[in-house]
């Protein structure tokens, strides 16, 4: 029989910006001794691993996060030592998990997340998606999921019910390291100036997020630096200036097309992926989902105007709810005129659609319900 877990050092690591200090255990771990099973839950039920404790009222992923990290930190070799110690603190966080096991000996935590997201591999129980996070199951040649069983050492948690929930009008807690960003364009023979501190460790938090659906993605709001820096008093400029609704979007389609260069993701990342905002403000380019989000974000601060996103095949854009004195292309949503805008296309101004997609039909995309 093993020894039980000693708890002697300790570990750290930097979490978006804050040193955090754990407690570090000795090496020696048993497979399937259920002395070490049983100490390993009451270490992790121990405050200092709590992320509630750490983060109170912050969001889902960055416990999600915390846990992967604090694992990594305690247990730097990948194995089942670091994965059954990961899923047991998303239980601590009282996150919805399955502990399984793989044909070849891996133990594979699965966590329950309430959106869907893309490019993650998940396995179904009872009709509900657990996502392999960690990345652990593998493929066979022909692509195949190795073939999974649960845990028996798994034992129900009543505490841990709730699946992950990505919703991003709650921001994480960072350390504050800036790094400043000009923005200059020109509308109407006006030149706009603005310079942005963009916090590095929320643009390092988004970064990290999974690819989510647009309806999701909307729930994204701009931080306190956005909002100073440039939302408030760009919007306070705008109108100082009498520009009207309709001009205000005209204006901030052309900071988007003047500040940010167009980079596909493939370019960029080697996989699709959503940026935002501040990740925009950090990166070396962005494409036309990012620059559509940011402008739709804009839209619905600096002016009183409603928009959608509108999906097409291979290109995604806005439409601008708009009275019938507007000029432009349009499409009728819900009964209501919307005006094609672009954020992308240089060669498309304001209610001109590119010939690129001029018979194509986008799906419309709106916050939930409406």
């Amino acid at each position: 029989m093993s020894l039980l877990i000693l708890l002697i050092q300790t570990a750290g690591f930097h979490f978006f910006g804050q040193q955090v200090s754990l407690p570090a255990v000795l090496d020696n771990w048993t497979s399937g001794s259920s002395k070490v099973i049983q100490a390993e839950s009451d270490w992790a039920a121990g405050e200092i691993l709590s992320s509630d404790t750490l983060f109170p009222g912050f969001p889902d992923w960055q416990k999600v996060l915390f846990a992967v990290q604090a694992g990594k930190a305690l247990f730097p070799e990948t194995g089942n030592e670091q994965a059954r110690l990961i899923g047991s603190l998303w239980k601590k966080s009282g996150f919805r998990v399955q502990i399984a096991q793989l044909e070849t000996g891996r133990i594979l935590p699965l966590i329950q997340i309430r959106q869907t997201l893309f490019g993650i591999p998940y396995f179904r129980l009872n009709g509900e998606k657990y996502y392999d996070y960690l990345g652990i199951s593998v493929q066979d040649s022909a692509g195949k999921k190795s073939r999974i069983t649960w845990d028996e050492r798994d034992e129900p948690d009543t505490e841990a019910t709730k699946p992950v929930n990505l919703t991003l009008d709650v921001l994480p807690a960072a350390g504050s390291e800036y790094t400043e960003k000009k923005l200059t364009w020109t509308f109407q023979d006006t030149l706009y100036q603005f310079t942005i501190r963009v916090n590095r460790h929320l643009a390092a938090w988004y970064q990290t997020l999974p690819v989510l659906a647009f309806q999701e993605a909307l729930s994204y709001r701009f931080s306190a630096e956005l909002q100073r820096d440039l939302v408030l008093p760009l919007s306070a400029r705008m109108t100082y200036l009498g520009l009207t609704d309709q001009e205000k979007a005209e204006c901030l389609r052309q900071m988007l097309l003047q500040c940010f260069p167009y980079v596909d993701d493939q370019e960029l990342f080697g996989k699709e992926k959503i940026q935002y905002p501040e990740e925009i403000l950090m990166s070396a380019g962005c494409d036309c989902e990012d620059r559509s989000l940011f402008l739709f974000k804009l839209i619905e601060k600096c002016t009183r105007l409603k928009p959608v996103l509108a999906d097409f095949p291979g290109h995604v854009s806005l439409l601008i709810s708009a009275p019938d004195t507007w000029s432009g292309e349009f499409y009728l949503y819900s009964g209501r005129r919307f005006v094609y805008c672009d954020p992308t296309y240089f060669n498309a101004p304001f209610g001109d659609i590119p010939e690129e997609i001029r018979n194509q039909t986008p799906d419309v995309i709106d916050y939930p319900n409406e």
